[in-house]
């Protein structure tokens, strides 16, 4: 939430309007569910995103910088890089996005479901968290003065919309 009160006071403009409350409302809304509710917890990197993962030439995909590493619900670390690859290269339409978005998801939570149970309820407020923390740091100013800064900020908002409006996430 620190990270929120900072956001406010760089770019408030881009912050607040009915997507960024909508998208908080659920937030919180996804906290309050999931209180008191049994939750399997894992080594977890912390900070997995697609930079943090090295894809070796035998095909071995290795994961790098575990200065975060701690134990978390497995779908922590799923929900952000499923956030972080939509965020920087899915598509900026929102209608393209939740084409993208259900596929990824699904193609996530087949992955690993033989191997653990995921709690979809528990990915998707991971998800939201997600897209709240990544569109106050794609808001900086300075960021959004590059071509790739503002495609980044359309992609997360877009992204952010997605999640909204499909329910099919839960």
């Amino acid at each position: 939430m620190a990270r929120l009160s900072k956001a406010q006071n760089r770019a408030p403009e881009m912050l607040y309007g009915p997507l960024f409350e909508s998208l908080g409302q659920q937030a919180k809304q996804g906290i309050v569910d999931l209180i008191g509710r049994p939750v399997l917890l894992v080594q977890s990197h912390g900070d997995l995103h697609l930079s943090n993962l090295i894809i070796a030439p035998d095909g071995v995909t290795y994961g790098i910088d575990f200065e975060d590493w701690f134990e978390r619900p497995v779908e922590h670390d799923l929900a952000r890089l499923l956030t972080h690859f939509m965020t920087m290269l899915g598509p900026q339409d929102v209608d393209g996005m939740r084409v993208l978005l259900l596929r990824a998801h699904e193609a996530l939570i087949d992955a690993f479901r033989p191997e653990m149970q995921i709690d979809v309820s528990l990915l998707r407020a991971h998800m939201v968290l997600d897209a709240l923390v990544y569109w106050v740091d794609c808001a900086d100013p300075a960021s959004l003065t590059t071509r790739m800064g503002r495609s980044r900020f359309k992609r997360t908002a877009a992204f952010a919309e997605a999640i909204i409006l499909d329910s099919r996430l839960d």
